[in-house]
């Protein structure tokens, strides 16, 4: 009897500790949720300028698709001095759905449905970092449902958007560190954020961004990409790529990931933001 008590128990901690991995990650999903919904919808439809800024980076900037199928970048300090310009609704007027929020460390990328009612307005994809004070906003790129209709996914889109992001960051900027490829892949003014976790900083690269490798030359091992979505014409992945250094090198290999938002413009899917965080 007690043997089979000890069986019991062993395969309960067991069981325990494989859900223990999902449950975190659940736990850290439901912080970036409440993150966005205290300093996006909750902040702006009440006006509460102050509580907005709180929860993104100061540096933060939206990409725009404009009707000439042009990026345009505004500051989301700009965005926050246009709301103080409107009364707030007389009621809540939006709420937000999640249909995916993908997480790696200190970094991530939420996929938001903006509704009103029944209806969706707008899909938003916003890459997110964990500062020393929470969870904070650094972009934003979004879809404008016209129609208030969730518009079907064309068959192949996700396989170009897949193409872009390997060809521009895996091939151009990792494997061959070409300049012409990489400004093939991105919209002109590509925005780069980079979060520093030593000096609990988010900076900004320059373009094309550049791959820094330290002057030893690495070889990539593997590759993976994860569509989080893709709404009209802006979508959001996630590329993980594992480097190796040379043999003669005692270090092992590691793991550079990117989140990146794409709009789709005349010539095709382009990478409009990036979000990436030190390795070191």
């Amino acid at each position: 009897m007690k043997r089979r008590r000890l069986v019991v128990a062993l395969t309960a901690v067991a069981l325990f500790a494989a859900l223990t991995p999902a449950a975190a990650q659940d736990a850290v999903k439901a912080e970036i949720r409440q993150a966005i919904d205290a300093a996006y919808l909750n902040a702006l439809n009440s006006r509460d300028i102050k509580t907005f800024l709180a929860g993104w980076d100061q540096g933060a900037v939206s990409a725009l698709l404009s009707s000439t199928g042009e990026v345009t970048f505004q500051p989301v300090m700009e965005v926050a001095n246009n709301a103080r310009n409107f009364a707030p609704p007389e009621k809540k007027e939006f709420t937000y759905l999640y249909p995916a929020i993908d997480v790696t460390g200190n970094i991530g990328m939420a996929q938001v449905e903006v509704m009103r009612g029944e209806t969706i307005r707008f899909t938003g994809y916003l890459p997110v970092v964990k500062t020393r004070t929470g969870w904070k906003m650094v972009g934003y790129t979004f879809h404008f449902h016209e129609d208030g209709v969730r518009p079907g996914t064309p068959a192949g889109e996700a396989d170009a958007v897949k193409k872009v992001v390997e060809d521009t960051l895996l091939r151009g900027l990792m494997q061959d560190n070409s300049n012409e490829q990489v400004l093939a892949g991105i919209s002109p003014g590509c925005e780069v954020s980079r979060y520093l976790p030593e000096h609990d900083l988010v900076t900004k690269e320059k373009l094309p961004p550049e791959f820094k490798s330290g002057g030893i030359r690495l070889t990539v091992k593997n590759s993976a990409f994860t569509l989080i979505g893709i709404s009209g014409h802006a979508a959001a992945g996630k590329l993980a790529v594992t480097l190796a250094p040379p043999a003669t090198i005692a270090a092992r290999p590691f793991v550079v990931t990117m989140y990146v938002a794409l709009y789709k413009l005349k010539t095709g899917w382009k990478i409009a933001q990036i979000t990436e965080a030190d390795q070191g």
